[in-house]
């Protein structure tokens, strides 16, 4: 490992398997270095699934999780769980927060509309 910190913006929403696209971006860190992640919210879902938008990225109960409909493949995966189960995280934090056009009077639109995740690489003995 040799980064102290990989940055990703909007992008693993159109990848193939954005799973394993964080899961190689924690084993490229140092111990105890962040991955930074923000998405727009449920892009794929948003785009009908047009071009390369493939996956939904998602908050759930302070979770980051990604999924796709049931005619695309269905899958849902609890990002966290899977990334400590295999020993890679020692620390989350997931959030949604508004779009950088976000207005205060509006009526909503870009509020909650991004996920942002900082994902902290387990130190390894």
């Amino acid at each position: 490992a040799s980064f102290d910190v990989v940055r990703c913006t909007n992008a693993l929403d159109h990848s193939h398997d954005p799973l394993r696209g964080i899961e190689q971006a924690l084993r490229v860190l140092r111990g105890g270095r962040p991955v930074l992640l923000r998405h727009t919210r449920n892009e794929a879902e948003k785009n009908g699934y047009a071009g390369l938008h493939r996956w939904n990225l998602d908050v759930r109960g302070g979770r980051l999780f990604l999924w796709q409909q049931p005619s695309r493949g269905g899958a849902e995966v609890d990002v966290v769980a899977v990334l400590r189960e295999k020993g890679l995280l020692e620390a989350a934090e997931v959030r949604t927060t508004d779009a950088y056009y976000a207005e205060v009077d509006s009526e909503g639109v870009g509020k909650g509309d991004w996920v942002e995740a900082v994902l902290w690489r387990r130190f390894m003995a």
